[in-house]
């Protein structure tokens, strides 16, 4: 368990390692779940098993056991993420292979920013400006700030989904060939 989490205090800053990455990128899915009023973030693929966790308050980041994020859950309703014109896809960002290094810790309650369709969602932890853009999945990449923390997760393509029937086809989908971890060990030629 980390030091902060011993303490009880909260983690000012995520921490990460990164690496570009000469691997494809992540399918990655994006589900609201309507009867939870949650959103699932599928980042990782469907196989691959939990080891840890970073959370706050509406906001849980799980990852495997080398730190690479899984999956993310919103637990805060769509309805209470602030809506703004404002919000964008990133232009350019990069395939990453990013490492979290503070596990089981819990964050400060990141800020939840919305479209008008509510199809896109930044999770931003800091309003320090980005200097650098991670593609972690199709779905979902991290904003780098300049004292090397992870200052926003944005996510797309938010489907809205009942029953769990989307986020379940997805995982049916994707279960097939290598886990990620394998892929992380095998360079794509």
């Amino acid at each position: 368990m980390s030091e902060s989490a011993q303490k009880g205090s909260v983690t000012e800053r995520l921490v990460f390692r990164v690496e570009p990455s000469q691997y494809p990128l992540l399918a990655g899915g994006a589900f609201y779940q309507l009867e939870e009023d949650a959103l699932y973030v599928q980042v990782g693929a469907p196989e691959e098993r939990f080891f840890s966790f970073i959370e706050s308050t509406g906001v849980r980041l799980d990852m495997d056991r080398d730190g690479r994020l899984l999956f993310i859950e919103v637990s805060v309703p769509r309805r209470r993420w602030w809506v703004t014109d404002k919000m964008e896809w990133p232009e350019h960002s990069f395939p990453a292979d990013m490492r979290w290094l503070d596990f089981r810790t819990e964050i400060a309650t990141p800020s939840l920013f919305t479209n008008k369709k509510r199809n896109v969602l930044s999770i931003r932890f800091s309003s320090n400006d980005m200097v650098a853009c991670w593609a972690l999945s199709h779905s979902v990449v991290a904003l780098v700030d300049a004292t090397d923390a992870v200052a926003q997760l944005v996510v797309r393509d938010i489907v809205d989904d009942v029953a769990g029937q989307e986020i379940a086809a997805f995982r049916r989908a994707h279960r097939a060939g290598p886990s990620q971890s394998e892929r992380y060990l095998q360079p794509q030629m």
